[in-house]
């Protein structure tokens, strides 16, 4: 999905790295796929890099932390990672999109949204006014967020889940596919059902 919107972006896509590559060169999308960090002979001056890390389904909220492990390495090194939005997303003109984020096909994110560093804002989310969006969040597929939410950092709202407005989901927080948050959600939460009820 990156590399695509990464192509839609017409950004120049130089090669892709998956550290369990075969050996020998093969191809995503018609781009190499190298093994390692292979592609980083660049300098940081040089090239951007963009997060393709999905999230492991045994513990995603884990796959999030590794996804901003992964990018700070690299930033410490000296590379940037800047935020790609697609362009048939529909955002508003005053949000805020940080550094790494990534806001997919048919999203919208309505006025006053902030989007955190690496965040992912998948297919046909959305985020009514105010809403909040932490640092490495993911809002999968379809997820609704009435205005005024706020999510905390490295937080999965699943597939189809809706927040309704002015609610407060903490860090590190896992709410199930399909789910209705109706109450504000603490740091480290596994909710799933209609209404939300801990994950058993």
């Amino acid at each position: 999905m990156v590399v695509d919107l990464l192509v839609k972006l017409e950004r120049t896509v130089l090669a892709a790295v998956e550290p369990s590559a075969p050996v020998g060169e093969h191809k995503l999308l018609g781009f190499a796929v190298r093994g390692e960090d292979a592609v980083l002979s660049y300098a940081p001056h040089e090239v951007d890099l963009a997060l393709g890390i999905g999230m492991p389904s045994e513990d995603p909220i884990a796959g999030l932390s590794e996804r901003r492990r992964v990018a700070a390495r690299f930033e410490a090194r000296g590379y940037g990672f800047p935020s790609l939005v697609h362009p048939s997303a529909v955002v508003a003109s005053d949000c805020n999109i940080g550094a790494g984020a990534q806001v997919m096909a048919g999203v919208v994110l309505q006025a006053s949204c902030s989007v955190g560093a690496f965040a992912i804002v998948n297919t046909r989310a959305s985020a009514d006014h105010d809403c909040d969006l932490g640092e490495g969040c993911h809002l999968a597929p379809g997820a609704i967020l009435g205005g005024g939410v706020r999510v905390g950092r490295e937080t999965l709202i699943g597939i189809g889940a809706a927040v309704l407005q002015g609610l407060s989901i903490g860090a590190g927080v896992l709410i199930g596919g399909g789910a209705m948050v109706i109450a504000n959600v603490a740091d480290g939460q596994r909710r799933v059902g209609v209404p939300t009820r801990a994950m058993s």
